[in-house]
This record gives C-alpha cells, structure tokens and sequence, in this order.
C-alpha cells in the first residue's frame, strides 16, 4: 500500500468492485436506495442495506485456527486480537480512511516494503476497524455482501498512481472463528506505479460477526515482498475473539 507523506491516494477501482461484487454478492438486495422503516438512511447505511436479504444468508463455515502467536494487537473497537510481529514491523501511525464506507482504521502494524524512487514508501499493512451492521430495526448477516463492499473499498485506496488496473479474485470462503461467523477473501490486484518495483499487492480481508457489528482485519503485502505472504493466513489463523 504506497502513501506519500501528505495524503493516500484515491483511485476508482471500478473492475474490482465488479468482480468481487458479482463474486460474493449473489443474493438479491431488498432496501438498497430505499428508506428504511421510513427513515431517509444516512450514505453508510444506503449502502450496507444492499446487503439485506429476506432470509439470513448461509454463514457456517469450517473453523480457522492457528498458532495465537508470542504477542498480540488488541483492538478494543473491533473486539478482537490477533498476531503482531517484533521489528521491522512496527505499530500502524498512517491516518487511513476508506472512501466509500468511510471506514478507520487505527490498529495494526506496518513494515516499509520499499522506497519509491521520488522517496515515497510502500507498505505492508496489517490493520483492523469495525464496521455497523444495523439497518433501523434490521441487521446485515451476509458477510459475503458486506466483505465484497470492503474489499472494494480497501483496494481503492491502493496509493498506487495507476490505481488497481486487475484483480484476482483467488479465495473467498465462510469460516467460523471462536464459534462465530467469519467470511475470508484473498485477492491480487495488479498494479502499474513506475515509482516502485511491485507490480501487485497480495490482500487478504477477513470479516468476523461480532458484538459491536462486524469486526473487519486485513493485511496487504506488496509483490516486492512476497516473501512475506505467508504473513496473511498466520494472522487470519491468529484471531480470536475474547
């Protein structure tokens, strides 16, 4: 995830949010664009109701545990830990926040991939937020439908001047973690950014149902350092939910 030292980059991503949107959301949407209970919706909320289903939307899966790790990141907001990783990682300091969703997120660690030849570092990110599931009186359940509008959001704001120009769509599947619904996605978006050496970020984004709406961790890793891909299924395998 490139950043410069002012501002992220913003770019629209509009063949990804095709792809992972017909991917995962395959169930029909019953108030997106209407009012809900008569009430004109806020923009977060116009856009979660999309994912409102008549009937709750499968979401067992089987388990995803792993090795909890020496040491942990507790995110208070989201609800949940997961592993964190000694030097060079370090703790996440970048002001981020999602375009579309206008989602925050505050904990996490980075580590400095690379250096763009105009002195602009590129990422790794492992990072966690929450995201309100609440519709009125409803609550999404479709962790695919929500997930899709993440992942979405979370490559558009890659930081790369080209944007994503493709995404692979590599893995989506229901899981369960600590009993409770979870929904995985591996994607690869490609990117073209004569700045840097990587020609593609590896991302993977896990959404967890939980008490204070659904608990959102990610991680990024761009292509120069691949040896670092692992990284994704540790800290998936990692969470826990206390």
């Amino acid at each position: 995830m490139a950043a410069n030292t002012v501002y992220m980059r913003i770019r629209a991503v509009v063949s990804a949010i095709a792809l992972i949107t017909l991917t995962a959301c395959t169930s029909g949407p019953t108030g997106g664009g209407d009012d809900v209970d008569g009430v004109d919706p806020d923009p977060y909320t116009q856009k979660i109701a999309t994912c409102l289903s008549p009937e709750d939307a499968p979401h067992t899966g089987e388990p995803l545990d792993g090795e909890a790790g020496p040491a942990r990141t507790a995110d208070g907001e989201s609800g949940v830990s997961y592993r964190a990783y000694p030097d060079p990682w370090r703790p996440f300091v970048l002001d981020w926040k999602t375009q579309e969703l206008g989602l925050s997120f505050h904990s996490g660690q980075m580590l400095e991939a690379e250096v763009g030849v105009d002195g602009t570092p590129n990422w790794a990110v492992i990072g966690s937020t929450r995201m309100p599931t609440n519709v009125g009186d409803a609550v999404v359940t479709d962790l695919a439908c929500l997930g899709a509008l993440v992942v979405a959001d979370i490559i558009d704001m890659t930081g790369y001047e080209s944007g994503a120009a493709s995404t692979d769509v590599l893995r989506q599947e229901l899981r369960t973690i600590d009993g409770r619904p979870a929904w995985l996605n591996l994607s690869r978006y490609h990117v073209i950014d004569e700045r840097f050496s990587s020609r593609s970020e590896l991302q993977g984004t896990l959404l967890i149902d939980g008490d204070k709406g659904a608990a959102i961790v990610f991680v990024t890793v761009p292509g120069v350092r691949d040896d670092l891909d692992g990284v994704i299924d540790e800290v998936f395998a990692s969470v826990r939910v206390p």
